[in-house]
């Protein structure tokens, strides 16, 4: 749901707060400072890896943008994520399980995220469903075996946000390489991939590891998150500080964006792919 001006300001809820006291630093002193002029804001959830290897939980509102939404909007709820142990369920994903990336050897999971995306309201009805973003909710459905055998393995619905391991040889005169992170909706094709609006609340989710690395989501090579090079400048010191504090075992650890570790691959903007592989 949407929330007033104020409720953007990032106030945490009454745990959050408690643990902001105990911490008194740069992110949360952040937190207590109201925001400029802020339409909406929405509730972030996560869930992450103390150092002391407890898991701790965050539920606090902050900016319903883009910027802040991309790091909770990857891949729907019941989306299966690979591990050495099995597919599981994203929601079901704990900090400290180890997943399964294309890189290599399994990396432990420090951190899962996760909105809430709301149907737009519906003018002819005079439904007054929320819509806690700067757009409607829109959603990407790939149908088993669209990009190859298994691949996904069911129908999977990847969130607004997500991003997809390409491999292409057309990539080459754009990255320098073959492989290049590409948004999801650069793939739809009306047919095999679709764009799918929600009718109902749906949860998104997003995971972070200790450095960026390749996930299988039900079979589709998904970016774990990371929020990009050149994202400091992006926003003003308050914002950022306030993204920086979703991510509390970023802080724990002392760390900024550098906590995030380098990028796997180069990232395509949707228009950037969708020039690209149309030829």
């Amino acid at each position: 749901m949407s929330y007033p001006n104020r409720a953007a300001a990032g106030l945490a809820t009454p745990g959050a707060e408690a643990m902001s006291k105990a911490h008194p630093d740069w992110a949360t002193r952040a937190e207590r400072r109201p925001l400029r002029a802020m339409p909406l804001a929405r509730r972030y959830e996560a869930s992450f890896l103390r150092t002391c290897g407890e898991i701790g939980t965050l539920s606090r509102l902050a900016p319903a943008m883009p910027l802040f939404e991309q790091a909770f909007s990857a891949v729907a709820r019941g989306t299966l994520i690979a591990t050495p142990q099995g597919p599981v369920a994203v929601e079901d994903l704990l900090p400290g399980t180890l997943v399964t990336t294309a890189e290599g050897e399994p990396e432990p999971l420090l951190w899962s995220g996760s909105i809430t995306l709301y149907p737009a309201a519906n003018s002819d009805t005079g439904s007054s469903a929320p819509v806690p973003a700067a757009e409607p909710a829109r959603l990407t459905r790939i149908m088993a075996d669209s990009f190859g055998m298994a691949r996904p393995i069911t129908d999977v619905v990847l969130g607004p946000h997500a991003r997809v391991l390409r491999r292409d040889a057309r990539l080459r005169p754009v990255v320098g390489g073959t492989e290049a992170y590409v948004p999801v909706r650069a793939l739809q094709d009306g047919d095999s991939v679709i764009e799918v609006a929600p009718s109902t609340p749906v949860t998104v989710h997003h995971l972070v590891l200790g450095r960026q690395a390749t996930l299988s989501a039900s079979g589709i090579e998904i970016e774990s998150f990371h929020p990009g090079m050149g994202f400091a400048q992006m926003m003003d010191p308050q914002l950022l500080s306030l993204f920086l504090s979703l991510f509390p075992h970023l802080r724990e650890r002392g760390m900024a964006l550098d906590g995030f570790g380098a990028p796997s691959y180069p990232r395509l903007t949707k228009f950037e792919a969708e020039d690209l592989l149309a030829g």
